[in-house]
Formats: structure tokens, sequence, C-alpha cells
């Protein structure tokens, strides 16, 4: 579109009138050139807002407390080839290791997919049930999570009762109406239970820990249950900062000697969970680059309109340069017409970017504001480059002689 509409234009030129320099521009070709524009611009000014409210977005989540520590968390994957009864023998080698400071065995890690069991309070009716989530782990889940207790304790080795104990987020507690839930017992529909007729499994809650995001920050935090258990497919450790090589080597020589038949798989916790942002880091990316290719096309569009309006205005300044103007007021003559084209590309980018970013950022749950700062720095980057672009050619004009342009007059 962009090619076709000065061919069929030049084209339609009179060879006549051409040669005798009688060509002239019409006030519709002026219009159109500076709505090209500025719908070039709306596009830049779009996409820088939008560029900079992802990366608003993803410092955001970069610095959101999660409730937890995921930093110097090692992930032992299939942790089920070591058989059932070698994996607490496994872990308390592991943390003989000076490089190593706790491990935990669990089910589900912070990014993973929990599932979800029937529980409800004691002395509530069976209909009164609610959809929770929930994680076996054992005792040092909270130590190498870096988890913090609201009330009452964790999973301990010295109490043989926490077989049968649970402990609760602040969320789970909310959602199934305690007030003081410690000592408190929560029932558990057994797989072979129903609505009409529950096997129910009693739990005490012995602790509630601090709300964690165990999920991604697109969704809220849902209420869990953590309950005791010496199975699952991981084995969490949290090493010591500074030691990750050593700690990583001794942990595959231990794997090796508990299993022949696969070799170590793991992992770090802190590059698992920003693994469910990577989708948006390349949105920003994307973005950016869109971004610096529209206003450099922007740009060449603003150039030749400039240049086309020089080339048009060349009598009209010869003559002010004459009359006593400086080069300064010929500048600023000149880019006066940016002003007013920048100014109505804001008025209508700024609505169209609200509207794409908040539709975006309602994919999360936890989300920075949109911010005005963004909308202003995006119109301000585009007004300052679009004036650089302009002003060179302004400058040019303004340094003319006028008895070059004036002569043939």
């Amino acid at each position: 579109m962009s090619g076709s509409y000065p061919a069929f234009y030049l084209a339609s030129f009179d060879p006549v009138k051409v040669l005798k320099g009688k060509l002239q521009a019409g006030p519709g070709s002026s219009r159109l050139r500076g709505i090209l524009v500025i719908f070039q611009f709306v596009i830049t000014i779009v996409l820088f807002i939008s560029t900079l409210t992802v990366y608003r977005q993803m410092s955001y989540i970069n610095t959101k407390d999660l409730g937890m520590d995921p930093e110097n968390v090692l992930v032992i994957h299939r942790a089920n080839s070591i058989p059932f009864e070698q994996r607490e023998t496994f872990c308390q080698e592991l943390t003989a290791f000076s490089g190593i400071i706790f491990t935990s065995k669990t089910h589900a890690i912070p990014g993973t997919s929990f599932s979800g069991n029937a529980f409800r309070r004691e002395g509530t009716a069976s209909r009164e049930q609610h959809i929770i989530s929930n994680a076996w782990v054992d005792w040092d889940y909270a130590e190498v999570l870096g988890l913090e207790m609201a009330e009452g304790r964790f999973f301990s080795r010295d109490f043989a009762s926490d077989s049968l104990a649970v402990v609760l987020n602040e969320t789970a507690v909310r959602s199934m109406g305690y007030t003081d839930p410690v000592g408190k017992r929560v029932l558990q529909t057994a797989a072979g239970g129903t609505q009409e007729a529950p096997e129910d499994i009693a739990f005490t809650i012995i602790g509630v820990v601090k709300d964690f995001h165990f999920e991604s920050l697109h969704q809220t935090i849902n209420p869990m249950i953590l309950s005791p258990g010496q199975w699952g497919g991981y084995i969490i450790a949290r090493i010591q900062p500074g030691g990750t090589g050593e700690s990583i080597d001794y942990v595959r020589e231990k794997w090796n000697d508990f299993v022949d038949d696969q070799p170590l798989e793991y992992s770090f916790l802190i590059d698992d969970l920003t693994a469910d942002y990577r989708m948006e880091e390349r949105t920003g990316l994307i973005f950016s680059i869109f971004a610096i290719l529209s206003v450099f096309i922007a740009c060449l569009g603003l150039l030749g309109l400039a240049s086309f309006t020089t080339e048009q205005r060349n009598k009209e300044i010869g003559i002010r340069k004459a009359m006593g103007a400086s080069a300064g007021s010929v500048m600023l003559l000149l880019s006066k017409e940016i002003n007013l084209l920048i100014l109505i590309s804001t008025l209508l980018s700024w609505p169209v970017a609200w509207y794409l970013m908040r539709n975006w950022l309602d994919n999360f749950a936890y989300r920075t504001d949109i911010g005005i700062i963004s909308f202003i720095s995006a119109s301000l980057i585009t007004y300052l480059i679009a004036l650089l672009t302009v002003s060179f050619q302004a400058y040019s004009a303004a340094r003319l002689n006028p008895v070059d342009t004036l002569r043939d007059e």
C-alpha cells in the first residue's frame, strides 16, 4: 500500500507541467501524508507503552515477596527411583555434606501441580466439604523452602503423632472458617467414601504456615494443606551459597550409589519458577523489537514529510531570511508541524494502549499498576526522536542562502 500510492501518483503527472516546474501538491495529499505519519506514530507510542508495561510487570514479579526463599534450592527429580526404604538414608547422607543444609522429600514443589482433596471441619455436615490443594511433605520441608509459621509448629521427627497431623496455610484457615485452628481436627474424605456416606480420616491441625506462592502469580494463593508423607517424586535440598558445583558433584556421587540405572536429573527451584513467565519475557522482547522497528519506520516517514514540506517552502524560507529571520526561527517554523502530529498521535494511542495493557495484566492475579509514567515516557521518547529527525532537515533548510532559493524569482 505504501509503495502503490506514490507509484500511481507519479504515473498521473502531466509531463509538460513537470518539465515547466508547475507541479503543485493539493491539500488532499498533504492531509494524507499527515494521516499516515500520525498512524505510524500511534503504533510506535502503543508499542513503547506496551514494552514499558511488560517490563514493569516482570520487574514486579522478580521483586515480589513470594513468602518463601527459592534461592539456592536444588530440586532432585525422579526421587522415586530410589527404593522407598532407602530414601531417608539418601537424604541423611546428603545433609552430612557441609555444602547441603537441609533436605526434604515431597510429591509437590512450588510451581508444579498440587493435587486437591476434599476436607471439612470436624462437626460440620458432610456436604460442607472444601476442595483444598494438598501436598505430602516431610519434616524439613519448611526449612528447605524458608517458610514461616504464623502459629503452632511444623512437623517434627520428635512427635510420632504427627503421622495424623496437618499444617494449613492462612488462606485455608480463612476458607474453612477457623478462628483458633491449632489443636482442632479436620476431616478428609477417604477415597472409598461418598458425600452421602463419607469415610472420614481425622487429622489434627498442629500449625499454620504463612501464605506463600506455591503457584505462579497468574493465580491467587489458594487454600493448601500440608500432610506428612515419605513418598513422592522430588527431593529438595537447600545448599550453601557459593558452593553449588561441589554440592551437585556430591549429590551426583550419592545418587549413583543408590541408583545405578538412571542418571541424576536436577534443576534449581528459582529457575523452575522463572520458567512460568517465559511467555511474558518473550512478549517483552517482541514488543521491544517491534517498537524499535516502528519508530525507525515512522521516522523515515516523518523525514520524508519534512523534506517535502521544506522543498515546498523553499521560497518562503528564502524571503523570511532575506527579511532578517534567524536560523532558529526558521527551524521553529518548520518543526511546528511535528508538535501537532505527536499531540494527535498521543491522544489516539493512549486509550488503545491502556485497553490492551489492562487486558494483558488481567492475566495476573498479582500485578503492577499500568501507571501514567509509562504513557508520558513513551510519548516523550517518541517526541524527542521525531524532533531530532525533523530538526536535521530544518537545520539544513535554515542554513540555505536566500540568494540561491530566490535566484529564479
